[in-house]
């Protein structure tokens, strides 16, 4: 058995996996709308919604009328906002929030018409407390039943699919790119939901229209269903990625990229088959990959070529004889060809057998 350790010690080195970043994956809806005593008035109501979130892709859906401290951590990527008092901590989102859009979260303000005016300022303390945002509450229109609809849906990936919304009391936005519009009574049109996509990562989506989001609303069909409509809408806010920030600028964002700090790493890139990365961030390394498997690394479609063949330099298999490294026949493939990975296999090589001598000595 001991000697058998520094032999497992070393197959252990050499075949670490490498452990991807969980991404983002929670929904919290933050259920006040000026409730202070702690109860959400919409509970029953955003029954379809958490469902939505839940076949969209969510591992947990969590409806309060708190705030969790880390909604900023990266664990959360939907933030949803029903119309906050100031008693229940404003001052709190705003120290939350930017930390929440920069790590690619997106925030969802819901908002009232101005029988809410009190609570719609809180709203805009909060887009105040967001730089570079032009989003704001416009001129109110009230519209005194429920039984409204619009098909003035813009072109977005948050309304892809979307085809009508259903609308109560609607306070009118203004700013970003708007999402969807309706007909106001004077025969103009006007905003009710718009996006602002923050360069920094992350952006936030305003709705001046409480009651049509939630579906407290009735209709003059009461076997109708506004989940039917809105349900598309709902999903492409969890699903859609364009408020993930792209850190390393190669056109993938950090939900699709497996490592958003190297432009080389994406799934567009090449595999290299001998450096110990998943380069095409399809789960598989070097010659696990079917791009590398069975193929010769002297090729050119390959990553090494006849003149930089480093069988004889390192030790490590590079052609395609279907071995694996030159003196080992098991444990790992080429993957751990790399100067990094080789002094550290030698380091430990030797520390094992300094120990080897001094335990035979004692």
């Amino acid at each position: 058995m001991a000697r058998l350790f520094p032999s497992l010690l070393l197959m252990s080195v050499l075949c670490i996996p490498a452990v991807a970043s969980a991404q983002a994956d929670k929904v919290w809806v933050d259920c006040r709308h000026g409730d202070a005593s702690g109860n959400c008035p919409y509970l029953n109501e955003l029954g379809d919604f958490e469902q939505a979130m839940y076949d969209a892709g969510a591992s947990e859906v969590v409806i309060s009328t708190e705030l969790p401290s880390n909604v900023g951590d990266g664990e959360f990527r939907l933030l949803v906002i029903i119309l906050p008092t100031l008693e229940l901590g404003v001052p709190e989102l705003q120290m939350i929030i930017p930390g929440f859009l920069a790590a690619g979260g997106r925030l969802v303000l819901l908002a009232e018409n101005h029988s809410e005016w009190m609570f719609n300022d809180n709203v805009e303390d909060i887009l105040g407390s967001i730089p570079d945002i032009t989003l704001a509450l416009g001129e109110d229109d009230i519209n005194q039943g429920c039984d409204n609809e619009t098909t003035l849906i813009q072109g977005d990936p948050l309304t892809a699919g979307l085809t009508t919304w259903h609308f109560a009391r609607v306070n009118t936005v203004t700013g970003g790119d708007p999402l969807i519009r309706f007909a106001r009574s004077d025969g103009g049109e006007a905003v009710l939901a718009a996006v602002a996509r923050l360069s920094g990562g992350g952006d936030v989506v305003l709705v001046g229209d409480i009651e049509g989001f939630v579906q407290n609303c009735a209709t003059s069909d009461p076997a109708y269903d506004f989940a039917d409509d809105h349900r598309q809408f709902w999903m492409n806010l969890f699903t859609d990625g364009s408020a993930t920030p792209d850190a390393d600028g190669d056109g993938f964002t950090a939900a699709e990229d497996c490592d958003d700090d190297d432009p080389y790493i994406n799934p567009d890139a090449d595999e290299d088959c001998d450096n110990g990365v998943d380069d095409d961030c399809d789960g598989l390394v070097d010659d696990a990959d079917d791009d590398c498997a069975g193929g010769d690394d002297d090729d050119a479609a390959d990553d090494d070529d006849a003149a930089t063949d480093d069988d004889d330099a390192t030790g490590f298999d590079d052609d395609d004889d279907g071995g694996f490294n030159d003196w080992n026949s098991g444990c790992c493939n080429n993957s751990i060809a790399s100067p990094a990975r080789t002094v550290g296999v030698v380091a430990l090589a030797m520390l094992l057998g300094l120990l080897g001598f001094v335990r035979r000595r004692l």
